[in-house]
């Protein structure tokens, strides 16, 4: 078959790109890896960590905007909006649960909200 040449190049030209596609990402992965150290032991936190609290710290910041936004004449801010821990977002900075959040009557910390 005349074909079966043509296949067999192009086989072996498939199996070269795919080597150099695997060598490239082997080498990205290795300077993803030494930044990340690098970050690491800079901050002494992980990646992850780093990237949850800018996160937080955005939402929090968000929610702060839109409290002040939507202030009406005899408005007041609820506990959990004034909570120093969480600013109204339910999560605290490490992460876990704020207790406002369970304790608030206000509408908007409740179920029905």
């Amino acid at each position: 078959m005349a074909h079966n040449d043509a296949i067999a190049v192009l086989f072996g030209e498939r199996n070269k790109l795919v080597a150099e596609k695997e060598a490239y990402l082997f080498n990205i992965n290795q300077q993803i890896s030494g930044i990340e150290t690098s970050i690491e032991v800079l901050s002494g936190k992980k990646v992850w960590e780093i990237q949850h609290e800018k996160d937080l710290a955005e939402r929090q910041q968000q929610h702060l905007q839109n409290i002040l936004g939507n202030k009406e004449g005899n408005w007041r801010p609820c506990m959990h909006d004034q909570c120093t821990s969480c600013h109204g977002t339910g999560i605290k900075h490490d992460g876990s649960m704020c207790v406002h959040c369970i304790s608030c009557p206000c509408p908007k910390c409740t179920s029905s909200y």
